[in-house]
């Protein structure tokens, strides 16, 4: 076991302790995949590192990741631990006991389960069965997902993957539900982007039931006009290729530099609505992206 420290605002240490991460990396971990509009605190930070060390998890591979949320209670952005559904795949396989699943099966309003999803409406529910060997027998674990209490909404109105993937979306959250019954003491208190989508509504709610005809989302606001060139734009695309780094980590730069309405995923467009000072302050954070995976490396 190696020690690490992690520098406290007020010059100040808190150790921590890690097999996986070296200290750099901590470092790293804290400047550049934990930020939201504020840098992670340190205690957020322990937290975060108790979660890699707990799961055997990979950030920089994003298997885990911690993702800022506002939250009206307290008024102030708090960080919640999320993990990919392939990191659930990968905890279950290293306990030795996962034995693979059924499905997933989806269904619609008539309730028959189908293992192939072909029309073109979202289905109801989904379901996956995961298997676990338990004192030399397997233990099915089924759970199942619906529609309406995962999809994420924006102005009353599927978003994200949703509205192009929904049966895919809809599977993982099964599959993650049915991981985590199985096996709950690796997986407890972690979560998945997909099931957490709700926790990022924008918009006030609108109702999606099938016999109500839902409210109209507010009148667009007109597009704002580019603040940069394409030639510019070009080049903070060539920096974060550069820096090989995750599409949501280009977006919380661009809102570090105080980028507004930044939408997810990033689209090229909206990198035109940049500053030229907010464009070059996202291209020097994909430089010191790059230095530091080459430092890391060295």
């Amino acid at each position: 076991m190696t020690g690490t420290e992690v520098t406290r605002a007020n010059g100040s240490s808190m150790a921590l302790a890690t097999h996986t991460l070296t200290p750099e990396q901590i470092g790293l971990v804290k400047r550049q995949i934990l930020h939201g509009k504020r840098p992670a605190t340190d205690d957020e930070l322990a937290l975060f590192i108790g979660q890699c060390e707990r799961t055997g998890l990979d950030p920089f591979a994003r298997q885990i990741y911690g993702i800022f949320r506002w939250d009206k209670a307290s008024n102030e952005e708090k960080m919640t631990v999320q993990v990919s559904i392939d990191g659930f795949r990968l905890v279950a396989e290293r306990t030795g006991h996962y034995a693979g699943q059924d499905g997933p099966f989806w269904c619609g309003e008539d309730g028959q389960w189908a293992d192939i999803w072909l029309r073109k409406e979202a289905p109801r529910a989904a379901k996956v069965i995961v298997r676990k060997v338990v004192g030399g027998q397997v233990i099915e674990t089924p759970a199942v997902a619906h529609y309406d209490e995962y999809v994420a909404m924006s102005y009353g109105k599927p978003s994200g993957l949703w509205p192009s993937k929904p049966a895919l979306m809809l599977a993982k959250c099964a599959e993650a539900l049915a991981l985590r019954k199985a096996f709950p003491q690796e997986l407890s208190g972690l979560y998945t982007s997909e099931e957490m989508g709700q926790a990022d509504v924008v918009g006030e709610p609108v109702s999606v039931a099938r016999d109500s005809t839902p409210a109209l989302p507010p009148a667009p606001e007109p597009a704002p006009e580019p603040q940069i060139s394409d030639e510019r734009v070009d080049e903070i695309l060539a920096a974060f290729v550069k820096a090989k780094r995750p599409l949501d980590w280009l977006r919380l730069q661009m809102i570090d530099v105080g980028a507004t309405q930044v939408p997810e995923p990033v689209m090229k467009a909206d990198l035109a609505l940049l500053s030229e000072e907010q464009a070059a302050k996202v291209i020097a954070v994909c430089e010191q992206a790059v230095a530091e995976a080459a430092a890391v490396k060295a």
